[in-house]
């Protein structure tokens, strides 16, 4: 009984401490927004079109910029939404937005870095 006692408590302990040092070394997620403008294409769309890059079929446009920021700037997009606006946007070229932007989740330790690239918190 003592030796079942014994057992479990060391079992106890081993199993928190791995899962304290799990948590502790996950880092978190942050959500930026990024807000395309007209006459302008994305900085992945243009590292595409350019021919930085080749794909065996056309990617979509979550995979052509989750590819463009993990092969450039080692950076994970961990999930991706494109929202359209509800507002009217002008046409000005340089000047207004287009009709949706983006939304994407990152690890908070790339977040300097995305602002760093014109995405805002």
């Amino acid at each position: 009984m003592n030796n079942t006692l014994l057992l479990i408590l060391i079992l106890s302990t081993l199993l928190y401490g791995c899962a304290e040092a799990n948590t502790s070394k996950n880092s978190q997620y942050v959500t930026l927004r990024y807000d395309p403008m007209q006459c302008r294409n994305t900085p992945w769309s243009a590292w595409a079109t350019n021919g930085n890059v080749t794909f065996t079929k056309p990617p979509s446009p979550s995979e052509l910029m989750m590819t463009y920021y993990n092969d450039n700037y080692n950076v994970k997009i961990y999930s991706y939404k494109e929202i359209k606006r509800n507002e009217a946007t002008c046409q000005a070229c340089d000047i207004c937005p287009k009709n949706y932007y983006i939304i994407v989740n990152v690890s908070d330790t790339d977040m300097q870095k995305m602002i760093g690239m014109g995405w805002k918190e």
